[in-house]
């Protein structure tokens, strides 16, 4: 189990390797539960994980499920790649979330490489 702090992208103006340079807005803490390796398909070099994510009492009286939603996305989504060209093999995430029941969601994470 890990602690996680909840944020919004506000402006979206930039790439995922830049994303750091967009507006956020915090909004609150999440409880993300163990991993579960789904699939993983070396050939293409992808990977995907599901996650069981609690997000605290506060969060879920003050936002709204396609709010949270989407915190967990833009929270959980990342990449360090900032070359100009493809094929630099580098790893970027993809988060998604579904609400499950009450402040439980199910978070699907996929990785892959670009080469």
């Amino acid at each position: 189990m890990e602690k996680i702090n909840l944020s919004l992208r506000c402006t979206n103006v930039y790439e995922l390797g830049y994303a750091s340079l967009d507006e956020w807005r915090d909004i609150g803490s999440a409880k993300l539960l163990a991993p579960r390796n789904i699939r993983s398909d070396y050939e293409y070099y992808t990977q995907d994980w599901t996650h069981r994510l609690i997000v605290s009492r506060d969060v879920a009286a003050r936002y709204s499920s396609n709010e949270i939603q989407r915190a967990i996305g833009d929270t959980l989504s990342s990449s360090r790649c900032r070359h100009e060209h493809d094929c630099c093999g580098c790893v970027s995430y993809y988060a998604s979330a579904n609400r499950v029941r009450g402040r439980e969601y199910l978070v699907k994470i996929h990785s892959s490489r670009n080469v």
